[in-house]
């Protein structure tokens, strides 16, 4: 049994380590973009940051455990994942890791011991790391506490037995979390001396026998100091699990005491292993789907090439999982994966395997295949197989998945390389829009750290104040009088040089830091418009544009009613541009957000429109007020006729409909000379101005009001 206990231990080490550095990136991330702001006199509002830190919270699989806080220099709560203004007078100053990472600008990463939480009541670990200013001053922390009741889950999972017994102690041997279940025991010192002595002799592993201090029960125990942690995990087995019932039946017979002890003996042969076998496979499977952990593929890809068994390894990621668990919750979410697992399964060929990487994402080891047109092959055949609906629960659900393919030996000679490149290749497939595979190709490291660069530097640009806006006047068509601005995004680095809007706005999509760029967005158009028009100038619209990200937060009708408050724009000043994607998912929220949004009195438009697939029957429905025709129709419009009719019939359906079309894009007098011709109300482009800064604005103004 102690071999089972030490498989078990070296399981829970590799998933807690990983829990912990998962935690520890979203720390690192959180206390390089909030420590500027602890100082800054403009830093986010409450609202905002917290629903950031939320966001930074949710990136991980551990959230539904997790609270994460910034906390000021003397211990209070600035901002949370979680709406703490019920406990305004909560704080942390006096706990040990806060007066740590006070005290000591080299702590690092601080995990505190077992605490009860003053915020939830409930046993927690924290972690935390220093937020200093640009000086070096300590200026607060960043932490996230983790429930115990969270670990004590984990541990029963395991279903070791009956009388088995898991549990987590710090190194001064303070009980963390424990199963069975023992609450008024966590957070107490134990003199745990096999422990301690071994510990202190250089063992981090061991094994004894020994009746509990916690519940009184007699177990062979095996502990092991996790790596590059502070803790020890105890695993206790119990005979009584498999021999009680034999000693019940002994009595029960009177059978001889010979007799017995050879029976006895060949149970506890069975009962080794039976549990030898089971934990054994809790080792190397997946427990929700039953597929084999990846560490099975260590034994399949040989450590020296063999150029007569080429193989392939696919990365495979789910496109948008997380809608279905939003919408729908994490059960069927779950239960999703566990028959797209059995899919999986029966598209490959026996010597293939599949193997459930964590979360949404799937490894598969093709072996024996010649050719990457082979491989492409089986890999269009896997999309083909995640994209045929799901019915669960009367719910159709359609998914697609994405697929970086690293080829043996040509794109690495051993596991971790192929993993690598199978994931860089992924992140391709990703990014060239998805249901798609891609093959690693070397010069794609390139283009994945530039990328890596640039989210990173987008995460710090906001809190630095890296980020600035232009504006691009509008104009009535047939007067050329002024009637607004279109507030676009720019990113100054701090040597100068400006990132193009097409480069970093993607990735702040897709990494959600769209969220509170766009919330920053919204406030700096809607404050600069409000300076003009306090100056004396005209009041003119100015357009904002919401990105699909944005459109889909719960909260948005309630961020823009804020920001107008907050700003004193009078809403009809201001104008909301949506692209025409966006509007065609999920119409009928999509219909109830643009009520409530022109109940505000904001205006609202379609952009880009003629890009995407809307229904006329749909627009119809849609409270809008203006179009927006896409500049890759204006473009060519004296030249081309089918732009030209485009172009034409868009206008057409905007008078129709009662509402205003503007065209972008507008460079030459030709341009404008048709469009003018064909009807069209307001235009903007380069043959008036690009978009400028606030300052250089003003000029567009009539010059009587200036």
């Amino acid at each position: 049994m102690n071999r089972d206990a030490g498989n078990v231990s070296r399981l829970l080490e590799r998933h807690l380590s990983a829990s912990v550095e998962k935690i520890d990136v979203v720390l690192r991330d959180t206390a390089a973009d909030y420590a500027s702001a602890m100082v800054s006199a403009d830093g986010p509002d409450r609202a905002a940051a917290n629903r950031d830190l939320l966001r930074r919270m949710e990136s991980i699989p551990e959230a539904q455990a997790l609270s994460l806080r910034v906390i000021d220099a003397e211990g209070a709560v600035r901002w949370s994942a979680a709406d703490n203004s019920a406990l305004p007078n909560v704080h942390v100053g006096d706990r040990t890791y806060f007066q740590r990472q006070k005290n000591d600008p080299g702590a690092g990463l601080v995990i505190s011991e077992p605490l009860l939480s003053r915020f939830l009541g409930k046993w927690v670990m924290t972690l935390s790391r220093r937020l200093p200013s640009s000086d070096g001053r300590f200026v607060g922390v960043v932490q996230a506490a983790i429930r115990a009741d969270h670990i004590q889950s984990l541990f029963e999972s395991l279903n070791l037995g009956l009388h088995a017994s898991v549990a987590l102690y710090d190194t001064e041997m303070r009980l963390v979390a424990r199963h069975p279940v023992s609450p008024e025991q966590l957070g107490k010192t134990y003199p745990l001396s096999h422990i301690i002595e071994g510990l202190a002799a250089g063992h981090e592993t061991g094994i004894y026998s020994v009746v509990s201090r916690v519940d009184g029960v007699q177990r062979d125990y095996t502990y092991r100091k996790l790596k590059n942690l502070p803790f020890v995990v105890l695993i206790g087995l119990a005979p009584e699990d498999f021999l009680a019932a034999w000693w019940r039946k002994a009595v029960f017979y009177a059978v001889s005491l010979l007799a017995m002890t050879v029976e006895l003996a060949a149970l506890a042969w069975l009962a080794r292993k039976f549990s030898q076998d089971r934990i054994s496979y809790l080792v190397t499977h997946d427990s929700l789907t039953d597929l084999p952990n990846p560490q099975l593929l260590e034994r399949q890809v040989p450590e020296r090439p063999e150029g007569h068994n080429p193989m392939a390894l696919l990365a495979i990621d789910l496109d948008h999982f997380k809608n279905i668990n939003d919408t729908l919750g994490h059960d069927v979410g779950d239960r999703l994966l566990r028959l797209l697992a059995d899919r999986l399964r029966a598209a490959l060929r026996d010597s293939d395997t599949v193997t459930r990487r964590g979360g949404d994402e799937f490894l598969v080891l093709l072996k024996g295949v010649h050719g990457s047109e082979v491989v492409a092959q089986r890999a269009g055949h896997l999309l083909d197989t995640v994209s045929r609906p799901f019915l669960i629960d009367g719910h159709e659900l359609v998914t697609s998945a994405s697929i970086g393919i690293a080829l043996y030996p040509a794109d690495g000679d051993d596991l971790g390389t192929l993993l690598r490149n199978a994931d860089t290749a992924l992140h391709q497939a990703k990014a060239g829009g998805r249901n798609a595979f891609q093959f690693f190709a070397s010069e794609m490291n390139a283009r994945v750290a530039d990328r890596m660069e640039t989210e990173n530097g987008l995460r710090k640009a906001l809190p630095r104040h890296e980020l600035t806006l232009h504006y691009q006047p509008q104009f009535e068509t047939a007067t050329h009088r002024l009637i607004g601005f279109e507030a676009l995004l720019r990113w100054r680095q701090p040597d100068g040089s400006m990132i193009p809007p097409g480069r970093f706005i993607p990735i702040a999509e897709e990494t959600g830091l769209i969220v509170p760029i766009g919330e920053w967005v919204l406030r700096e158009a809607c404050r600069q418009n409000k300076v003009w028009q306090d100056k004396g100038l005209p009041p003119v619209v100015m357009a904002v544009n919401l990105s699909a990200v944005q459109f889909r937060q719960s909260d948005l009708v309630s961020m823009v009613r804020a920001i107008l408050r907050d700003t004193g724009l009078d809403s009809r000043w201001l104008e909301l541009e949506v692209t025409e994607s966006v509007l065609m998912h999920d119409i009928d929220r999509v219909i109830a957000i643009l009520h409530d949004l022109k109940e505000l009195g904001v205006q609202l438009s379609i952009d880009d429109f003629g890009t995407g697939y809307s229904s006329l029957n749909y627009l119809k429905r849609f409270p809008i007020d203006k179009i927006k025709i896409d500049q890759s129709f204006v473009r060519d419009v004296e030249r081309s006729s089918d732009d030209a009719a485009i172009v034409q019939a868009v206008i057409a359906i905007a008078n129709r409909m009662g509402m205003r079309a503007i065209a972008e894009g507008v460079e030459t007098g030709t341009h404008l000379d048709t469009l003018q011709a064909f009807g069209c109300d307001e235009v903007q482009g380069f043959l008036f101005s690009p978009a400028v800064e606030a300052g250089q604005a003003e000029r567009f103004f009539p010059q009587k009001d200036r």
